[in-house]
């Protein structure tokens, strides 16, 4: 059921768009703009504002939702971690993670090989 309600809702995602374009090409203060979209999308008829006003609505919470999510996501990859991580072992090695971080992981074979005052 989930999985039906979520492909529903990805499908219906390019159809709100174009009903809020739609709208938004035909509004007095956004038409200068976006004209443009009409002859591009063909709507050439006014969509009622009780279709495009939630449409805009919806389109424009999504879009705030998905910044906030992107800049969170991207702002906790990159604060997790500027650092040096140290891993118990004799053997000697050292190598960074990917990902835009720059975490450093070390050994204490590393370690015992060179001291902290040489860097």
């Amino acid at each position: 059921m989930t999985a039906a309600l979520m492909v529903t809702s990805i499908a219906a995602l390019p159809s709100l768009w174009v009903l809020s374009l739609g709208f938004l090409s035909h509004s007095r203060y956004t038409e200068p703009a976006l004209g443009w979209c009409s002859a591009m999308l063909g709507v050439h008829t006014d969509v009622p504002a009780l279709m495009g006003l939630p449409a805009v609505a919806v389109s424009a919470f999504g879009l705030v939702r998905a910044v906030r999510l992107f800049a969170a996501t991207t702002r906790l990859r990159c604060a997790a971690a500027h650092g040096v991580d140290v891993v118990d072992g004799e053997e000697v090695f050292a190598y960074t993670l990917p990902g835009p971080a720059g975490r450093v992981v070390i050994s204490t074979g590393m370690l015992a090989l060179h001291s902290l005052r040489d860097y």
